[in-house]
């Protein structure tokens, strides 16, 4: 498929590449969203006009739009949704009917020069399709919120962080956890439920696309976690396995559904060593699944462990009083917090539709106080490059240090 691994010019080392230091200022704020000034956002009158303008882009047929990305400006005061980009004609219609857009295009590019949007939603799930379409957006000066996974290369979003950088404008990714409060809040009260955080342990989703499709797909939304409770990554190992045999640039393939880029693997596991002195593993293999339960991550602390249950919206359990002495033992598991209602409705909206309101709302509060969203494109390139060079390090068998100085596809043809 291409030449070997060993002969590609490679070099990883704590220099990392310009823009990453670059973008260091684009860290996430930690600020909570009642701390925060109310929105700014100049309402409309009674015609529709004023506020801002958004608009929606997807691809009826070829990435969709995402997981309820079309949807993600419903009933916000001060935001009007003039227009839907839908190559396929008939989808371009019926978005339009259901958002009640008053505008329909079948061009990206002509909408953006029509109708001079604030706001972007970049909704297809197809990777091929983020960049070009973020990039002209940011140009034509909007804000644009983007299906997760950010993009196919880091070389791609350091383009996209410091044309936003340098325009003053806020990218945001729907990694929607990042902004639930269960989350944050376990965040800081972590050390009361179980000590110390000495280790995560990220379980991928582990079904049909359990390996490189689940690392990337799933691991976006984990490895942003992982960050967020451990720190910024040193160096990683990784063994990936394809049909039981260590993986090659021969096993080197598309996703079957969905336009992705380069994957590898059907098992992986992983090392991630944290700056925090926290270990961090990650596996993904059918063979796991019954095992591993659903995806999420399990920390363990000096006292117990608590488990994340990664859904939407995403649940805690917390092991209670563990005696890890006992020879026999019943391990006790309890909801945390142990509380009702569990998960709150957000303005009438619950499951996936009240995630994308928060981590919006969120985008939209650092649009207005001119700071960073939780959910920040910064922070979809780290996850993005932890994918990387778990890639990497699988296929040369060495440990790669971060971050990675190579910004293109680790699983890309090599001249």
């Amino acid at each position: 498929m291409a030449k070997e691994w060993s002969g590609r010019h490679l070099i990883y080392g704590s220099a990392g590449m310009a823009a990453s230091g670059m973008m260091q200022s684009q860290g996430s704020s930690d600020a909570d969203e009642e701390d925060s000034p109310a929105l700014q956002i100049a309402q409309r009158d009674a015609s529709g006009a004023g506020g801002l303008k958004a608009a929606i882009v997807g691809e009826t047929g070829g990435g969709n739009y995402g997981h309820g990305l079309d949807r993600v400006f419903n009933d916000f005061a001060g935001v009007n949704v003039i227009a839907v980009v839908d190559p396929d004609e008939k989808g371009r219609e019926a978005v339009r009917e259901k958002m009640n857009a008053q505008h329909a295009y079948a061009e990206f590019e002509a909408m953006l020069v029509q109708e001079k949007p604030d706001l972007v939603s970049i909704a297809s799930q197809w990777t091929n399709q983020h960049f070009e379409m973020a990039k002209a957006a940011l140009v034509s000066g909007a804000h644009i919120f983007v299906e997760a996974p950010f993009t196919r290369t880091l070389a791609e979003a350091d383009e996209l962080l410091a044309i936003a950088d340098q325009r003053d404008l806020k990218i945001g990714v729907a990694h929607q956890m990042s902004c639930d409060p269960y989350i944050l809040r376990f965040k800081d009260m972590a050390y009361r439920q179980i000590g110390e955080l000495v280790e995560m342990r990220v379980f991928g989703k582990m079904n049909e696309h359990a390996g490189g499709e689940d690392s990337l797909v799933f691991g976006s939304h984990l490895f942003d976690l992982v960050r967020l409770f451990a720190g910024e990554v040193e160096s990683c190992s990784a063994r990936i396995r394809s049909e039981g045999r260590p993986a090659t640039f021969g096993d080197i393939h598309e996703s079957r559904d969905e336009n992705l880029g380069p994957l590898l693997g059907d098992d992986i596991y992983a090392h991630l060593a944290m700056d925090s002195g926290v270990n961090v593993t990650f596996q993904s293999s059918k063979k796991m699944r019954e095992m591993a339960g659903p995806w999420g991550i399990e920390f363990v602390g000096t006292k117990s462990k608590a488990r994340l249950f990664a859904d939407q919206p995403p649940t805690f359990s917390v092991q209670r009083a563990p005696d890890f002495r006992a020879v026999e033992r019943e391990d006790v598991w309890k909801r945390w917090p142990e509380e009702e209602p569990y998960h709150n409705e957000v303005d009438g909206l619950s499951g996936l539709a009240t995630a994308n309101r928060l981590v919006v709302k969120n985008w939209l509060s650092a649009i207005a106080n001119n700071k960073e969203p939780r959910s920040s494109g910064y922070r979809a390139m780290k996850s993005l490059e932890i994918i990387h060079g778990i890639w990497a390090a699988g296929l040369t068998g060495q440990r790669v240090q971060f971050p990675l100085i190579e910004r293109e596809h680790p699983l890309a043809p090599t001249d």
